[in-house]
């Protein structure tokens, strides 16, 4: 029988990471689907975890050679695991890496809400509706990716929805993750309604929200998506840092 794994010791030596993230810290709570990997399962030195749609991280407390070589090595070299998108990797893994054509590299920055910053408190459009939406409609397919099913997605996924005079979703914000008292951010308003305030809106209401459950929310995006981390930092949000993230298909041979 294999043995539990101690996910106190695993959360005690993630939060000495730069930057945590939601999408690890859910798996490593259980929150969250994903995998655990480990190289003892009582005295857990060095990990990986990996979300259920390919957000992973690698982090230690003390390097193990074999645990990398027997492990890491063998889901970055997996024909059969799906796309990874890897938070900071390591520099032994930044090495193994280097060069390989299936292994996309780019910057994203990481930004927490700060409430003393939060300028237009109180700020909510009309349209804006904390409610259930349709699961057949155009959003779901992407939220599904974080969530078992649609009971899962309104239990744990807190969404704001915004309609337009039809009552047609034109937009929604909801948390793909939340581990350790934080929450991930994913909002998306449908292009032909952008440059209009509802993102901005959308995001106040679920700060507002956040902020009733005890929850710090989280930004995520590229360094060069210029709109998003401009409507991060309008509603509150202060960088974090700025990190390597590399999109990993599987290797060519």
């Amino acid at each position: 029988m294999s043995k539990p794994l101690n996910r106190e010791e695993i959360k005690r030596i993630y939060k000495n990471q730069a930057i945590c993230f939601p999408m690890i810290m859910g798996v490593i709570e259980g929150t969250s689907e994903g995998m655990v990997y480990c190289d003892d399962a009582e005295r857990p030195k060095h990990l990986f975890v990996r979300n259920k749609f390919g957000f992973c991280q690698e982090f230690f407390e003390s390097f193990s050679e074999g645990f990398f070589r027997q492990t890491v090595v063998k889901i970055l070299e997996d024909a059969r695991r799906p796309k990874l998108r890897m938070y900071l990797p390591t520099a032994k893994t930044a090495d193994f890496l280097r060069g390989n054509e299936s292994v996309a590299v780019c910057e994203r920055v990481h930004f927490k809400h700060n409430a003393k910053n939060n300028a237009f408190a109180g700020h909510t459009a009309g349209i804006l509706k904390n409610a259930k939406f349709s699961a057949g409609g155009g959003y779901f397919g992407l939220i599904a990716r974080y969530y078992r099913d649609e009971n899962e997605f309104m239990e744990n996924a807190m969404p704001v929805v915004a309609y337009d005079e039809n009552k047609k979703e034109i937009g929604v914000i909801y948390n793909t993750a939340k581990g350790d008292g934080n929450c991930e951010v994913d909002v998306l308003v449908e292009e032909q309604y952008r440059k209009r305030g509802i993102g901005k809106a959308l995001v106040q209401s679920f700060i507002e929200l956040c902020q009733e459950k005890g929850l710090v929310p989280n930004w995520d995006c590229y360094s060069n998506n210029v709109p998003s981390m401009k409507l991060a930092e309008r509603c509150g949000f202060e960088p974090v840092g700025t990190y390597p993230f590399y999109n990993i298909d599987v290797f060519s041979g």
